[in-house]
């Protein structure tokens, strides 16, 4: 029998790097790079699940990266978009 591996919640991120998550995120989306500021994004999505800045950074360079995409891919990462920031902005 496999004993439960009780998970630890992660602690909050940092100020200074959440400053230069924003930083680094600002200057691929100032040039319209979004596909280029996802792995970076995602990343830190990975590492801090439950921060706002990083979950709001996701989808709204997802929401943007759609309008890049054929229509069916568009529509579904937009859903997904929507989904993420729905509960964030209420």
């Amino acid at each position: 029998m496999k004993k439960a591996v009780k998970k630890t919640a992660r602690p909050p991120a940092s100020t200074a790097w959440l400053e230069k998550f924003k930083e680094d995120v600002g200057s691929f989306t100032e040039r319209g790079n979004y596909k280029g500021a996802m792995p970076l994004v995602k990343s830190a999505l990975r590492e801090y699940p439950n921060e706002f800045e990083v979950k709001f950074n996701y989808a709204k360079i997802l929401g943007d990266w759609a309008d890049e995409l054929p229509p069916k891919q568009k529509a579904k990462m937009k859903a997904q978009a929507v989904t993420i920031l729905k509960p964030l902005l209420r």
